[in-house]
């Protein structure tokens, strides 16, 4: 086990000691370009599951097969209006956007490998975005 496993670990288990909650997470791997980072993105996203049904963190094994059992939450409705309201600035756009969404995985624990996907999509998309009016 790595130190930082070794903290994250030691971390859940004073909160659900102290606090009686449980955390869980997974975690990918470290990269340098902001591009790359759908690629740890993915490997977290492999063991996410495996996070939820142990109740811990999970981190991804350096050299597993970044390939998904389960498909990415299909983003392709929300996208283009997702990239105009942030092209306009139109919160709210965004807003409702993101409300139907919470609304979708609101109380549906079943749903948490897909809400998980929702929100790093909008993450990815925003980071994108901003990266792109730097260049321009």
């Amino acid at each position: 086990m790595s130190d930082i496993e070794k903290q994250f670990t030691d971390m859940a288990s004073v909160l659900h000691n102290y606090f009686n909650v449980t955390i869980i997470g997974a975690i990918g791997f470290s990269v340098e370009e902001p591009y790359l980072l759908r690629e740890s993105y993915l490997a977290a996203r492999k063991v996410l599951p495996i996070a939820v049904k142990e109740r811990s963190f999970v981190f991804f094994a350096e050299g597993e097969s970044l390939e998904l059992e389960h498909p990415l939450f299909d983003f392709s409705e929300s996208r283009s209006e997702i990239r105009r309201a942030f092209e306009e600035l139109d919160t709210l756009a965004l807003y409702t956007i993101i409300s139907k969404m919470i609304e979708i995985f609101e109380d549906r624990p079943d749903l948490v490998v897909t809400a998980t996907d929702a929100a790093c999509n909008i993450l990815y998309m925003v980071t994108s975005f901003l990266r792109m009016e730097k260049i321009l």
